[in-house]
């Protein structure tokens, strides 16, 4: 029959190539997506759908529709070459083969049998043996073998349960009705092997060894099947086989004792032993677990071999639930059975030992325990009954390595999947036991949870589904419990269990209603929690004072007053115990946020509570204190408070570092600063802002810095400090400035001016003066803000505030520049320069270089703008984006000026770039005026005309409208019908018209001209 076979997938894909069926074509993947074709030969298949069914779930590509017809491409040529007819079609968002399904095995198969069934009814056994023995060679392994999904999982189980076995019991029939009972035995004998115990099948094997006269294993085997009935709960199932047993005896009556001979011993074929908790119908998600543990066992391929593996993880993470999964899943490949067995390692009741799980399985296997006496006797008859039984065992809730390494001898035969809450380090080492962790569900998994359990009422509130999801944290306990919570309240909406289940005590508890003492997640917690040593038990109960999930060893040890090494001790035996995890830094942890709120209920009324409390603050104060003063050494800190006793803060060697600090805490700062201010501690909730606002304004963190300098200036007021409020008033003022949200600049910049005048403090009414004239800048109110600038120079000098000074005189010259009086603008940079390389402020000096580009560039200078662009370009890698935002857009200019286009325009992608990446409006506005000049002076009118209007609406969103002004401007200097511009000039580059930029806002339809028309520029 092969040779009507042109294409198949019962085993690895195979495709009949210059005559021959062959594997050997195109990569494993081409394999999975033809297979799966094949499998629905002739179904349109969306792409959404081939690519869920032919990618596991954690190789799927991230552009699904592009990467699928790469492939479906590769498969094209392979079918081209093939001797087939086959046809690939891509149509109505998906693909479709189009082969005459004869010419596949499987259709080959299943038309053979459908024909053996015909000949059933007509009682023609030599037929079905015709028909089948030509078809069954077909299936040479398991179907899709190369497709390693739950599709395809599920395809193949329903496949070889509907079709496979029972067309090989079928043929089985026809030989006993031929009387050929010795085939009839051999194949039942593999199928056996393969699948286990079947009740069909051992229907068939009574009535073989009746017709075979061997009574006394009739006898035995039938009891054998009855008991493994019984076993697993099936009495009616047991009842039956009784009946067929007592039809086979009368219909075929012992013979006479003196008749009888020694029963002739078939082959060993043990019976199933299926010992095993219901499978989780709503199981989701762990596609990327179940197929490692396919790999390490072997199973994708059919026939797994011995092996050990563990599942480790949080308590309510879903091992158990994945190990079963699993276990149910494959159990159709592990032909002698699966044991399952509870070690209760969790402390939830008394916990089991080798020598009771040695018994239970010697007594699950049909062995008299009580014939030997000794623990080793038994565990050596286990290991020999097993030897031949590749059985799938599972032990579930291991309590540690030593608990269950004394069963691995006598299991060495078969395949174990071991569950812990502890990470099984001494296994892994000392046995090479992988062990696999399991984590938490992602968000699109944990809403699919609830969809399940929870049923209908989740697509009316979609929204609140997704709360619910992130309440639960990703962990299945906890899902499970919300979605039961919901389930028993069916009149309460999604969204209001939401508000109630922000409550962290009841969220802990939701599950203690009488049924169960350990139902709950503050249940399941507490038996890791109290099985630490007290010294871990109280460093986990600290992490509950800690406003982020995240955090150092180091700020850890300030809290706990210990030393470092005590420290990570204490975390490696928390992570062990899956409390905290560790994420890619090796100095940094993470607590899931439901442990996070079991320990902040265990700590709230622990006496250590308060001064550990207060060493975190300070670790964290001292700390970006310490980095500011490094990072930003020309800026005036405020006053520190005492360090608390037993608080070791961080140190900083260099810039680079203190930068890296501050931005891999900047999530755990922000949340110190509203701690600070709920806890009353306003002392730090003000000072902690003013150490960390330079490094977020150099990285455009500008919600961070409105956010955390709101409550600098609330809590300065709360803590009576003038000064404070004043500072913090101006500050916020400045940024909300920069944001342009104006009128909350003017209410914060009055109040500080205010508070400045009346307390006679004269630094902040110098900064107030400086930040006034430049809202004046940017209204384009040039001559009051050229007044106030002037104003602030001079109040800078008679204070001897080099920092303000030099900043007054940079923006004069900014104003200056605005006005068109670039060379009265000249002085007072070279003043700002001067002063800003004194003070060593780095980021000042490469603006202050910058604007001197941007100033020399305009007047023509064009070697002193070059002059000024070398050192800025050298200390780039030392500013914020902001800085460089700006600096490459000057560079862009000046290289236009030079008629060196091609880098002209990469310098303002660039900057485009960095300005998206800072949040800096402003900035994106003005690299979009360089990038406007570029096209225009290439005659790229249409496109100059789109960046140049995004530039005037960025503008006008900001205030700046006398910008937005100056740019209307240039916009109908390019609509005039007659260009002043040309359409193209050349240079040294010979330079022709350029492309439009990247466009990093807002779709358009495309058109000829987004297409470079004479070669295409450098990228950056």
């Amino acid at each position: 029959m092969e040779q009507h076979i042109s294409l198949g997938f019962l085993g690895k894909t195979i495709v009949r190539m210059h005559g021959r069926l062959t594997v050997q074509w195109g990569r494993a993947q081409e394999h999975a997506v033809l297979a799966v074709l094949l499998a629905q030969a002739g179904r349109h298949i969306p792409i959404q759908t081939l690519v869920r069914q032919a990618w596991p779930e954690d190789r799927r590509p991230r552009n699904p529709a592009a990467t699928l017809h790469t492939y479906a491409n590769r498969v094209r040529s392979i079918l081209q070459d093939s001797d087939t007819d086959a046809r690939l079609d891509n149509t109505g968002g998906g693909y479709q083969l189009l082969v005459d399904r004869k010419s596949i095995d499987y259709f080959r198969l299943t038309e053979s049998i459908t024909s053996a069934h015909q000949a059933f009814r007509e009682h023609d056994h030599e037929r079905i043996r015709s028909l089948l023995e030509g078809a069954l060679p077909l299936w040479r392994d398991i179907p899709l073998a190369e497709v390693h999904t739950e599709w395809a999982e599920n395809w193949r189980n329903s496949v070889i349960f509907d079709e496979w076995i029972p067309a090989n019991g079928l043929l089985i029939d026809a030989y006993i009705g031929l009387e050929k009972f010795d085939p009839a035995l051999r194949r039942l004998n593999d199928l056996q092997r393969e699948h286990g115990f079947i009740t069909g099948l051992a229907r068939r094997r009574l009535t073989l060894l009746h017709k075979l006269r061997r009574h006394n294993d009739a006898t035995e085997y039938y009891f054998a099947a009855r008991r493994q009935l019984l076993a697993d709960g099936d009495d009616r199932g047991a009842e039956d086989l009784r009946r067929f047993q007592d039809s086979l005896a009368e219909a075929d009556p012992l013979p006479s004792a003196t008749g009888l001979t020694a029963p002739r011993r078939e082959p060993n074929v043990p019976l199933l032993l299926r010992r095993l908790p219901r499978d989780i119908t709503d199981f989701t998600g762990r596609e990327a677990i179940l197929a490692s543990l396919d790999r390490l066992t072997g199973a994708h391929e059919g026939s797994p071999h011995p092996a050990v593996i563990a599942l480790v993880g949080a308590a309510g993470v879903g091992k158990t639930a994945t190990a079963l999964r699993w276990t149910h899943r494959t159990s159709a490949r592990h032909a002698w059975g699966t044991f399952f067995i509870d070690l209760h390692g969790d402390g939830t009741a008394p916990r089991v030992e080798t020598t009771q799980v040695i018994d239970d399985l010697l007594d699950a296997l049909g062995y008299e325990i009580t014939s030997i006496t000794g623990t080793a006797g038994r565990e050596t008859k286990l290991r020999s009954l097993l030897a031949e039984r590749r059985m799938l065992i599972v032990l579930d809730n291991a309590a540690d390595s030593a608990h269950v390494r004394p069963l691995l001898t006598a299991l060495a035969d078969c395949v174990v999947v071991i569950t812990s809450r502890r990470r099984l380090t001494a296994l892994s080492v000392r046995h090479d036991v992988p062990n696999l962790t399991l984590g938490t569900l992602p968000p699109d998994d944990s809403a699919e949870f609830l969809a399940r359990r929870i049923g209908a009422r989740t697509t009316r509130e979609p929204e609140a589904v997704a709360q619910l999801a992130r309440i639960g944290a990703g962990l299945p306990l906890a899902l499970t419990l919300i979605a039961e919570r919901a389930a028993n309240r069916a009149g309460t909406t999604l969204t209001t269990l939401v508000g109630q289940l922000r409550d962290s005590d009841l969220l802990l508890h939701i599950g203690d209603d009488g049924d169960s003492a350990d139902a709950s997640l503050s249940s399941a917690f507490s038996w890791v929690y109290r099985a630490l040593p007290p010294a871990y038990a109280r460093v986990f109960r600290l992490l509950g004072i800690h406003p982020g999930a995240e955090i150092s060893v180091e700020a850890l040890g300030a809290m706990a007053a210990a030393g470092h090494l005590e420290t990570q001790r204490a975390l490696d035996s928390l992570v062990s115990a899956h409390l905290v995890s560790q994420p890619a830094d090796i100095d940094r942890y993470r607590v899931h946020d439901l442990l996070h709120r079991f320990a902040a209920v265990l700590v709230r009324d622990d006496h250590e509570f308060v001064p550990a409390r207060n060493r975190m603050f300070s670790y964290y104060l001292h700390s970006a204190d310490a980095a500011q003063r490094t990072a930003s050494p020309h800026r005036q800190a405020p006053p520190m408070p005492p360090l608390e006793p037993g608080c070791v803060p961080h140190r900083f060697d260099d810039v680079s570092e203190a930068l890296r600090w501050t931005l891999l805490e900047r999530s755990n700062l922000v949340s110190m600063v509203r701690r600070a201010a709920e806890d009353g501690l306003h002392g730090y909730a003000w000072r902690l802002p003013h150490c960390l606002i330079d490094t977020l304004k150099r990285y455009g963190l500008y919600e961070d810095c409105v956010s955390t300098m709101t409550t600098a200036v609330s809590s300065a007021a709360a803590d009576g400090n003038i000064h404070a409020e004043a500072s913090s008033s101006n500050d916020l003022g400045e940024i909300h400035l920069i944001t342009g949200a104006y009128d909350l600049a003017d209410r914060y910049l009055g109040r500080a001016l205010e508070l400045s005048r009346r307390h006679g403090i004269a630094v902040g009414e110098l900064s107030v003066t400086l930040n006034l004239a430049r809202r004046h800048q940017y209204a384009g109110r040039l001559p009051e803000a050229v007044t106030l600038y002037r104003e602030g120079l001079r109040l800078a000098e008679s204070l001897g505030d080099r920092e303000r000074h030099a900043k007054a005189a940079h923006r004069l010259g900014d104003a200056l520049v605005e006005l068109d009086l670039h060379h009265h603008a000249l002085p007072h940079y070279q003043l700002a320069l001067d002063l800003r390389r004194k003070a060593n402020d780095v980021a000042g000096t490469v603006a202050t270089h910058t604007a001197l580009v941007d100033a020399y560039t305009k007047l023509g200078n064009l070697d002193a703008a070059d002059a000024h662009q070398r050192p800025a370009h050298e200390l780039l890698d030392q500013v914020g984006l902001t800085v460089a935002t700006r600096l490459y857009t000057v560079m862009a200019e000046l290289a236009h000026a030079r008629r060196q286009d091609r880098e002209a325009l990469r310098h303002a992608q660039h900057a485009l770039e960095l300005a998206e990446r800072a949040n800096h409006v402003n900035g994106r506005a003005r690299a979009y005026v360089a990038l406007g000049s570029i096209l225009a002076d290439h005659g790229n009118r249409e496109d100059a005309r789109w960046v140049w209007r995004k530039a005037a609406g960025l503008y006008r969103d900001t205030g700046r409208d006398r910008k937005a002004e100056k740019i209307d401007g240039l916009l109908a200097e390019i609509d005039e019908p007659d260009p002043v511009v040309p359409p193209a000039r050349s240079g040294q580059e010979d330079t022709v018209a350029l492309p439009p930029p990247r466009r990093p806002i807002g779709p358009r339809t495309p058109r000829k001209s987004d297409q470079l028309r004479h070669g295409t520029p450098p990228t950056t």
